[in-house]
């Protein structure tokens, strides 16, 4: 690389601090900043009269990273170690480091404990620990596999959802008000789509409902077309009313609670809670390290691949990381 004299990387890091006001504003945070780095060397490269002091050597981008799934062909270019990934065993989607077989994360494990508690993805799947590991992963302990065909299969045997006609009638004012099915959390909220049809009481959405053809009713319950249609016995209509709210408390309690079991992970006895970042999905400790003042980071395969600090809102990578995270199939800068 040859040398940069200080008037010459004075220009260019005000060249860049215009770039960067011009794209965002006053909002110069360190994380916008950072992003726009890439941005601002991509517009050097293409542009024919751009002056360049400095000789860059540019990394050629690899190709997106492959994402292993559970029950696939052993991969010899990618880490031989088996993954937990939550019980769905699998083959790591890492690169191995050069020279060997596995990739940083899982060198450095294997050097600390003497080898990978999992073991060899090209090797029969061990019912019980291998080696000792980080957190309480003790040698001989029982691992719980799961089996994908299994899940697969309940899945499939679920049934249908039946949505409250209501809301589907709703949806379909929706569409021929607006040209487009509503979507988001609150595509099913009925005081939502209420307020957005400028529909101010229940007796002009029942009128609406009206002009609703057979045909649109199908595949609704007998039960919901009853509570709906039948004006003439409010009592029942009333009792139906009570069950379907309380089928509709117990419903929202039961999906509040997965959300909330897939937003927590717990690892070697400390709570994450899930983190987005630059469209990636990885977990964060609640619990903040007193060491370095910032908080351990995983990925979904909970291994350990960093520390945010969430003063700037930044994680910093460990051992390489970086190049996979930039590489992630959800990566949006």
């Amino acid at each position: 690389m040859s040398s940069i004299n200080q008037k010459e990387l004075r220009g260019c890091l005000n060249k860049f601090i215009a770039s960067a006001k011009k794209e965002f504003g006053d909002d110069l945070t360190y994380k916008n900043m950072y992003s726009h780095v890439k941005v601002f060397l991509k517009s050097i490269d293409d542009s024919p009269n751009a002056e360049r002091p400095v000789e860059r050597t540019v990394r050629k981008k690899s190709t997106r990273k492959v994402t292993t799934e559970p029950g696939d062909i052993f991969d010899g270019s990618l880490c031989h170690c088996r993954v937990w990934n939550k019980g769905f065993g699998k083959q790591c989607s890492n690169k191995p480091k050069e020279g060997g077989e596995v990739c940083g994360l899982h060198r450095n494990s294997i050097k600390k404990y003497g080898g990978w508690s999992l073991g060899m993805y090209h090797d029969k799947q061990p019912s019980t620990h291998l080696f000792n590991g980080a957190g309480s992963t003790k040698k001989g302990d029982i691992l719980p596999w799961k089996d994908i065909n299994e899940v697969n299969s309940k899945k499939k045997s679920s049934g249908v959802k039946v949505q409250d006609p209501r809301v589907m009638r709703l949806k379909d004012k929706f569409e021929q008000e607006f040209g487009k099915r509503p979507r988001g959390p609150k595509a099913s909220d009925i005081d939502w789509l209420k307020m957005k049809l400028n529909i101010t009481s229940d007796s002009e959405s029942e009128s609406s409902d009206e002009s609703e053809s057979e045909s649109e009713t199908e595949m609704k319950s007998k039960v919901m077309d009853k509570q709906i249609d039948d004006t003439s016995s409010g009592e029942e209509t009333e009792e139906l009313s009570d069950v379907e709210n309380e089928e509709n408390e117990e419903k929202e309690e039961q999906e509040e609670q997965e959300e909330q079991e897939k937003k927590i992970i717990k690892y070697d006895d400390k709570e994450y809670n899930e983190l987005k970042y630059d469209g990636v999905t990885y977990f964060k400790c609640t619990e903040i390290d007193s060491d370095n003042n910032s908080y351990e980071v995983l990925n979904d395969e909970e291994e350990v691949i960093g520390w945010y600090d969430e003063k700037d809102g930044m994680i910093t990578f460990d051992d390489g990381y970086d190049e996979i995270h930039e590489e992630h199939e959800d990566y949006k800068p």
